[in-house]
């Protein structure tokens, strides 16, 4: 290792000149102090023996490491002296997340996946206490989501807390495929079965069609007046859009001549471009709010990011709708999408054109999704169409031989036939009988 002074316009720096391990001439900026240069390059000649004679570094190498400048950490990797497992293991967790997010934005996810993503993995770092890679562990991760399931104020849902294991687990697979990390620290995380279903509920008419009315003349919360939220929650629940892709429309993707709304690929959970269409009298409406919008403007006026059901939540308090179903299922924002597919398959639209129209990957989703309503509509059906087949009056004499009279129409004829079973038997002419039997 040699030494040698750098004169530079903002004051004197020392350089370091050594050879790497394939006995290449390396150099590397220094430190203006010239004992600080020093200390460096004796560093650098223990990193070079260590590369040469291969396995891990000692625990002394590593948190000296940590405490190096980012760019010079970044120097060191990139001339082979710190491999890119050291680098993960003595980079801050946060700096790491970063890179994860930039990794998944480079598969095309949406800008607000990867924010969800990127927000869960700190949050859940802060929580377990974890500042290095090597900080990660599994039993941490499981008492502190256990903890927050448990928790009397801002319960997390198990729903929820899979999703958290869900984007560590992705995380340190990530760190392992691209050579940050030997093995993932989180093998044994295991997701929880979900007994407290997190299914959302469906609004009845009359919930929406008070719901409505009221945020027309409602007063402002945060940023968006009465007329801004009605406007909102009557596209998700004419759409079935989600609210994130309702905040990222324009005014230019719309088409009111035809009426129909585009959803970009880029702005899509899917990531796949569709065209939803509108109602006639809908389409009016949004003729009139659209009206004057420059084509790159935001059609909608949306809450902040994680705030969309707290603002439901207080129109609903102030117009007296419940925040749960008949059923007990919560009903929050993202319930105007479920509304608006429950109304469809109540009507007895077809499942595929359901799927269609909410834009789910399978018709099996839409079929599980709303497999309930289908079926209290097939018991409806049975009730309200079948014939009453029960020979038994519902007062009278109880036993095998109870009085019933049936009444039998001939279409033929026109002819009625009245026959009457009591002990005796059946009354009146038995081939008008055995006719309404077999019919």
């Amino acid at each position: 290792m040699k030494l040698e002074k750098q004169s530079l316009k903002t004051g004197d720096r020392w350089r370091i000149r050594f050879n790497d391990r394939y006995g290449v001439r390396r150099r590397v900026r220094a430190f203006t102090n010239m004992h600080e240069s020093e200390k460096l390059g004796t560093k650098i000649d223990e990193l070079v023996a260590a590369r040469i004679r291969g396995g891990e570094l000692s625990a002394t190498m590593r948190a000296w490491i940590e405490d190096l400048p980012d760019t010079l950490r970044d120097r060191l990797a990139g001339l082979d002296l710190v491999d890119k497992t050291t680098i993960m293991s003595t980079t801050l967790l946060k700096a790491s997340v970063v890179e994860y997010a930039d990794a998944l934005d480079n598969k095309e996810r949406t800008s607000d996946h990867v924010e969800l993503i990127q927000a869960r993995l700190l949050k859940l770092f802060t929580g377990c206490g974890f500042t290095y890679w090597r900080d990660i562990n599994a039993e941490a991760i499981e008492s502190w989501l256990a903890g927050r399931r448990r928790a009397k104020t801002r319960k997390m849902s198990q729903q929820t807390s899979n999703h958290y294991v869900r984007a560590i687990k992705a995380y340190c697979t990530w760190a392992v495929k691209t050579g940050r990390a030997v093995a993932s620290p989180v093998l044994g995380l295991e997701m929880v079965t979900i007994t407290d279903s997190d299914d959302r509920g469906a609004f009845t008419v009359e919930q929406i069609q008070t719901l409505l009315a009221y945020t027309r003349t409602a007063p402002k919360i945060g940023e968006l007046n009465g007329p801004d939220r009605y406007m909102l929650y009557r596209m998700a629940l004419e759409t079935g859009l989600r609210l994130g892709e309702i905040g990222k429309l324009t005014r230019a993707d719309f088409t009111l001549d035809e009426p129909s709304v585009t959803i970009q690929a880029k702005h899509a959970k899917n990531r796949k471009r569709a065209t939803v269409p509108l109602r006639k009298a809908w389409a009016a409406e949004l003729r009139t709010h659209l009206d004057g919008k420059l084509p790159t403007a935001a059609a909608f006026k949306v809450p902040p990011r994680g705030h969309g059901a707290k603002y439901i939540r207080t129109d609903m308090q102030a117009a007296g709708v419940t925040s749960v179903d008949e059923n007990g299922l919560r009903l929050d924002f993202h319930s105007l999408r479920h509304t608006a597919g429950s109304w469809l398959v109540v009507r007895g639209v077809p499942l595929k054109i359901v799927s269609q129209i909410l834009r789910h990957s399978t018709i099996k989703l839409t079929a599980d999704r709303y497999s309930h309503i289908q079926r209290e509509a097939l018991v409806e059906a049975l009730e309200g169409n079948m014939p009453d087949l029960d020979m038994a009056q519902a007062t009278g004499t109880t036993g095998p031989y109870m009085d019933q009279t049936v009444t039998a129409h001939d279409q033929d004829t026109s002819r009625m036939t009245v026959s009457r079973y009591d002990k005796a038997g059946w009354g009146g002419r038995a081939v008008e009988c055995a006719g309404l039997e077999n019919r």
